[in-house]
């Protein structure tokens, strides 16, 4: 008899839905549908997981996690009760100033930030949004300085995910360099690209 597999890695779509108009992305067109896990069953999936895999990581996407503001945390709550670690991806706009302490304190263990570039035409052209990387990047400083004033509390990996094509390979390591973010970040490039796609008719706003 063959025995089952462990599985190391949950992943778990809060939402199809985003703010964002990425121009390489198409979940800013859709819609989440009745089908849709509701959130207490998505905690019984992760306890589920726990029971296959003890040790295993669980992962939040979307669409844009934080838009289910409170989903996000019941899970990210529940990850840790659990003993298992969580990531999460996020475009950060939804972290408001009352959120920087319960992310730190009862967040995911890795909060993976979008960071296209640190030129702003850029990164906002990237992303769809006019001012989406000064926010982005306020709000990474915000949380450095709130992790730092909570010594012994288990915290948060803050993590930036870039897209990268042609149009942004050259810079694309620069950002520690350019004086925007703090140390404390961790750099990660996740996809890369070599024209970016438009998806429907994304307008910068």
């Amino acid at each position: 008899m063959i025995g089952m597999l462990q599985p190391s890695t949950l992943f778990v779509q809060l939402t199809t839905q985003c703010n964002y108009r990425c121009r390489y992305c198409h979940m800013w067109t859709l819609k989440d549908g009745p089908a849709a896990l509701s959130t207490e069953e998505k905690i019984l999936l992760v306890s589920d997981f726990r029971d296959l895999s003890p040790g295993g990581q669980v992962v939040l996407t979307g669409g844009e996690t934080m838009m289910k503001k409170d989903e996000f945390f019941s899970l990210t709550r529940h990850c840790r009760e659990l003993g298992l670690r969580s990531a999460a991806n996020t475009n950060g706009s939804f972290i408001l100033p009352d959120d920087y302490d319960i992310l730190m304190r009862d967040g995911p263990n890795y909060l993976v930030l979008s960071l296209d570039s640190h030129l702003d035409a850029l990164h906002d052209y990237n992303r769809g949004v006019t001012g989406s990387l000064a926010a982005t990047v306020e709000t990474i400083s915000a949380l450095l300085r709130v992790r730092a004033s909570l010594p012994g509390v288990p915290t948060v990996e803050i993590i930036t995910n870039s897209v990268v094509s042609v149009d942004n390979l050259e810079g694309v390591f620069d950002f520690d360099l350019a004086g925007h973010v703090a140390v404390g970040v961790i750099y990660a490039v996740q996809h890369v690209l070599h024209r970016l796609p438009v998806f429907g008719q994304a307008q910068v706003f």
